[in-house]
C-alpha cells in the first residue's frame, strides 16, 4: 500500500471494454483479471448510475487528448462499498486509468 492506499491500473478500449487489469485491481474489487478482461467495464466496476454518464464522458475526453480526473462509487463482489478516485487519459490501444482507494476515507 503507498501513503495514500491502494494505487489501482486498468485500461479500457473505446467501447469500455477492459483491456487491462492490475492485482490492486483485484483487491479492490474483488474481481480477477481473467473474469473481467476483454467484457464490459460495469460489470468489474458496478458504478452509481451518476457515474454512468461522466465516465463516458470522462473516456471521450482522454480518448481526444484530455485528461480527466473523477470520484467513482463502486461495490465490491461481495456489495462492499468501493470509492476510487480516477485520472483517466489516453495510451496503449485506449484509455490508460490510475486510481487511488479512497474507500477507507468514505466508510470511516
Amino acid at each position: 500500500l503507498g501513503p495514500l492506499g491502494r494505487v489501482l491500473v486498468f485500461e479500457v478500449d473505446k467501447n469500455l471494454n477492459l483491456t487491462s487489469w492490475n492485482a490492486e485491481c483485484e483487491a479492490v474489487f474483488g474481481r480477477r483479471a481473467e473474469e473481467v478482461v476483454g467484457g464490459p467495464l460495469h460489470i468489474a466496476v458496478p458504478l452509481k448510475s451518476r457515474n454512468n454518464d461522466e465516465l463516458r464522458s470522462a473516456v471521450e475526453a482522454a480518448l481526444a487528448g484530455a485528461a480527466t480526473t473523477l470520484e467513482l462509487f463502486s461495490t465490491r463482489v461481495d456489495g462492499a462499498p468501493a470509492v476510487v478516485v480516477a485520472t483517466s487519459m489516453k495510451g496503449g490501444k485506449g484509455v490508460q486509468v490510475y486510481a487511488i482507494d479512497t474507500t477507507p476515507q468514505h466508510t470511516a
